[in-house]
């Protein structure tokens, strides 16, 4: 089953962290090759979301150990979506890979 997730980087200055927010981008990569995308990104957040078939189990820890004290992470996993104001190809790549997930 393809279950869709969320990745909130957190940070003081983009600049400054570039680096580790780099490292989280390519550990989404590793786990979902091009299934992914940048929801948003700014001077103190950054969202990237992505689809896999992979347990999260299996790669849950990496996020936690590719934070630090001046990155935070949190990671989410996205069952369904109620209400949202968000481009609207950003919402269809969510309402996409969701459905996936309900018709395997």
């Amino acid at each position: 089953m393809i279950k869709t997730f969320i990745v909130n980087i957190y940070y003081n200055s983009l600049i400054d962290q570039q680096a580790d927010v780099k490292a989280i981008k390519e550990e989404v990569i590793a786990i979902a090759g091009t299934n992914w995308r940048v929801v948003q990104t700014g001077r103190q957040l950054c969202t990237i979301a992505f689809a896999t078939d992979k347990d999260p189990a299996t790669f849950e820890q990496n996020f936690y150990h590719l934070g630090n004290k001046m990155v935070y992470i949190l990671f989410l996993e996205i069952a369904q979506i109620h209400a949202g104001h968000v481009d609207k190809s950003v919402y269809q790549w969510f309402s996409d890979r969701l459905a996936q997930g309900l018709s395997k």
